[in-house]
């Protein structure tokens, strides 16, 4: 009877793991925010090869404004984006062209080997290769834009 009920669970575990979405998890620990209340609307990833260089880009939409969770998260900043997270959205197209947003938070980290302080872009555009990740809160809109390059 005792095999029985553990081969059950086993099983219901099995299927809970199976339908959990391993992006958002991935996503919601790179960003260490709640991503659960949020539905995943795109979610793209092309890393890969032998050094996984790639892009990742997720959409979550919220029902409801999360602006207070980021505020209080020191890893998040207030919009606008600094110059350098500008021009690097645009040299590697990170977002959408049509893109603006004029309220809400970003949350960078410089996951490069040379980097001495992952939240400091100052030196993100002087290096030959690209490890960071780049995120985008729309107040207005309850969405969420992630971005993560690897070249």
């Amino acid at each position: 009877m005792k095999k029985k009920i553990l081969c059950v669970l086993l099983i219901a575990v099995l299927l809970a793991v199976g339908s959990l979405n391993w992006s958002k998890v991935h996503v919601a620990r790179a960003l260490q925010i709640n991503l659960w209340a949020g539905t995943v609307l795109e979610d793209e990833d092309n890393h890969g090869g032998f050094h996984g260089d790639g892009f990742r880009w997720m959409v979550v939409k919220f029902k409801k404004d999360i602006s207070e969770q980021l505020a209080e998260n020191d890893k998040w900043k207030e919009l606008p984006l600094t110059q350098n997270l500008e021009t690097a959205a645009h040299d590697f197209a990170l977002f959408p062209d049509d893109l603006e947003v004029s309220e809400g938070y970003y949350y960078f980290r410089d996951r490069h080997s040379q980097s001495t302080d992952p939240t400091d872009d100052n030196q993100l555009l002087g290096r030959n290769s690209y490890n960071f990740d780049l995120a985008i809160y729309d107040s207005q809109t309850q969405t969420l834009y992630y971005s993560e390059t690897d070249t």
